[in-house]
């Protein structure tokens, strides 16, 4: 229990913490704080994308020459034509060779070649026995070259053999 002295620390004590209260809230009553307007929700915005990384200048590959098998042992086959390719049966003068039973095939039947700078197919008949055609049925004349285009058909020996001439 507090002595004497004590008592009067704690009144004075509780009297300062009275009227500090009244000052804090003095005219405090009379003054209502305006009400503020409700906040309103932010609709949900996502982060901006990135922007777009633009795509390398990629440069189109120049389309490379080939020869397609249309019928006969090559039928289906898409043979690329990096140089002069010869077709034959004799696998030591030909680059596309066909078997023994291709016997309307000479051993060294015709020539066909890409040339760049004109933009156009060589075929070329190498004096073979049964000839090499155009798809008209005309026959190209031994060692004179004809120019061909992307599209263009051939066979050679007769139509067992057929090819066509295009740009993959």
């Amino acid at each position: 229990m507090p002595q004497g002295g004590e008592w009067v620390g704690i009144a004075v004590v509780v009297a300062l913490l009275g009227l500090a209260l009244r000052r804090g809230t003095k005219g405090a009553a009379k003054i209502a704080p305006e009400p503020q307007p409700p906040m309103p929700q932010q609709a949900y915005m996502p982060p901006p994308a990135p922007a777009p990384v633009p795509a390398p200048f990629i440069v189109p590959k120049p389309p490379k020459p080939a020869l397609r098998g249309l019928a006969g042992q090559y039928s289906g086959a898409a043979i690329p034509l990096e140089s002069t390719t010869i077709l034959g049966r004799d696998p030591h003068a030909a680059n596309l060779v066909f078997t023994s039973e291709a016997d309307s095939v000479s051993k060294r039947h015709c020539s066909i070649r890409f040339d760049a700078a004109r933009g156009v197919f060589v075929l070329e008949d190498l004096g073979s026995t049964n000839g090499t055609f155009l798809m008209t049925g005309e026959r190209l004349t031994p060692g004179q070259p004809r120019d061909l285009k992307a599209g263009d058909r051939f066979y050679i020996g007769d139509q067992r053999n057929q090819f066509e001439l295009g740009l993959e």
